[in-house]
């Protein structure tokens, strides 16, 4: 027969019970401290990556977004370039431009973007002379409707920015910053030749906004060509060939004639040292205008091709 060993005195049983009171209190105080260090873990964790981790990739979905916009807007600038140099007249191109970046589910939504017309008053123009022989001199300006749309990123996590097709040309603009050419217009000069091509749009572009996918359709409807020396006629010799641009990214068109050998120092800028034209750029700011003068001979190869099309977002 198994004999107890619980004390039999009454004053040994209370120390005993107190005892085993103390075990299981700190058994209690030591889950309690667990769970406490566990939940200062977690929250650690979570700030760490609110604070450093997510607006990190944040910013990377952002720089991707900018680089995917970019890379749209060149490949339409390069398709609307082909078409009017083929004389694609009816032809229709389609080009998506994505409005949202990634999110990081569930913390962070994508950074979304709008697209609509560019400012008004923007605008490509082009004079020039010509003469037959020595008895026939004409001047010839032309002022076009002016090709421009933007994307505005409407950036959380980076610095909101502009991606432009400007005038046949494509330039990302942030704020504070000196905008740049990504892509050149269409505007060459070797010294002996000039080729412009010179895009305008019918009608309004639109505008959307989200972060969603835009679908921008494009149609060619006419392009008006000229090629100089043609028919008797060349241009006059000591008379120049005037381009000029109207537009907020003032700055980056400079800069990029004054980057091209053959054309540095043959533009100027208007008002010569407004921020438009020097920098830095601020949204929705005044417009400049960049005049690039080109001598002419009567040698000279000149090709202009004016091109109109109309575009629509869907």
């Amino acid at each position: 027969m198994r004999r107890s060993h619980r004390p039999s005195d009454p004053v040994a049983r209370s120390a005993a019970s107190r005892r085993r009171w103390r075990r299981r209190g700190r058994r209690g105080q030591v889950a309690a401290v667990a769970t406490i260090l566990g939940l200062l873990l977690v929250v650690t964790m979570i700030a760490n990556y609110l604070s450093t981790q997510l607006p990190a990739q944040m910013r990377l979905n952002d720089a991707n977004h900018a680089l995917e916009v970019e890379n749209q807007l060149v490949r339409l600038a390069s398709t609307l370039h082909a078409a009017a140099e083929g004389d694609v007249v009816g032809g229709v191109f389609t080009q998506p431009v994505s409005l949202g970046s990634l999110g990081a589910p569930p913390f962070a939504a994508p950074d979304g973007a709008s697209i609509a017309a560019g400012d008004s008053g923007t605008q490509f123009s082009e004079s020039y002379t010509v003469a037959n022989g020595t008895h026939t001199i004409s001047q010839t300006t032309t002022t076009l409707i002016g090709a421009s749309f933007v994307v505005h990123l409407r950036n959380i996590y980076t610095p909101p920015a502009d991606i432009a097709f400007d005038q046949g040309g494509v330039v990302y603009a942030q704020s504070n910053g000196l905008p740049l050419m990504l892509d050149p217009p269409g505007v060459n000069y070797t010294g002996t030749s000039l080729e412009v091509w010179i895009p305008q749009f019918e009608g309004s572009v639109g505008s959307e906004v989200g972060v969603g996918t835009a679908e921008l359709s494009v149609r060619l409807v006419s392009v008006q060509a000229l090629t100089l020396p043609a028919h008797h006629y060349t241009l006059a010799s000591g008379s120049s060939v005037v381009l000029t641009v109207t537009t907020p990214y003032a700055a980056a068109w400079l800069d990029y004639f004054n980057s091209v050998a053959t054309l540095d120092g043959k533009a100027t800028c208007a008002p010569a040292t407004a921020a438009v034209c020097v920098g830095p750029f601020s949204f929705n700011g005044p417009l400049g205008t960049v005049t690039l003068t080109i001598p002419a001979t009567t040698s000279l190869l000149f090709t202009i091709d004016v091109a109109t099309y109309s575009v629509a977002l869907g």
